[in-house]
């Protein structure tokens, strides 16, 4: 129950689908940016797609950035949740 300004996802993936997903509309219209290489060997890539598509039909005001790389965070994904941050925390 605590409001928070946004959320940042970088390499999120579900780690509790059934858990989580009935509790997603509670948050409709947080911003989330999510990001989440292609080619990450850690925590694959098509989970957290399906995380993205859930955050975004529960109602969240959800942004996914996916990129040709691994289990990194890489200088567009940077720029883009510093921007992202600043957004959610001037309003």
């Amino acid at each position: 129950p605590r409001p928070l300004a946004g959320l940042v996802l970088l390499s999120g993936t579900f780690v509790d689908r059934d858990g989580s997903t009935p509790r997603m509309p509670s948050r409709r219209g947080l911003p989330v940016y999510q990001s989440h290489g292609r080619a990450d060997d850690v925590l694959y890539y098509p989970p957290a797609a399906e995380l993205a598509t859930a955050l975004s039909t529960a109602g969240l005001d959800a942004r996914f950035t996916a990129f040709d790389g691994g289990h990194e965070v890489t200088r567009d994904v940077s720029t883009e949740a510093a921007a992202f941050i600043r957004e959610v925390t001037a309003r």
